[in-house]
């Protein structure tokens, strides 16, 4: 079995790329999982989304933004459990 690809996540799009490299586990040794080595045409997309989106971050106040990050932490606490027991690969 394969193990499993991270995928850049550009502009809300999966995108897997071409190239990969492991990351291994430093207490096994192990392969965990696959990441893509970004290409010059990712960096440059993630670029152009990012700067397409930061209009509308900005629009959000402070506070809001604030509470938007608190409550994705609160719910990564709550399904830490959940998170854990997911397999790597």
């Amino acid at each position: 079995m394969a193990p499993y690809t991270v995928p850049f996540i550009i502009n809300g799009e999966e995108r897997i790329a071409a190239d990969t490299f492991e990351v291994r586990s430093p207490a096994t040794g192990e392969v965990v999982h696959l990441c893509g080595a970004a290409t010059v045409s990712d960096a440059n997309a993630a670029v152009e989304a990012a700067a397409a989106a930061a209009p509308a971050w900005q629009a959000v106040g402070t506070s809001a933004r604030r509470d938007i990050l608190l409550k994705a932490a609160e719910v990564m606490d709550k399904r830490q459990t959940e998170l854990e027991d997911l397999p790597l690969t």
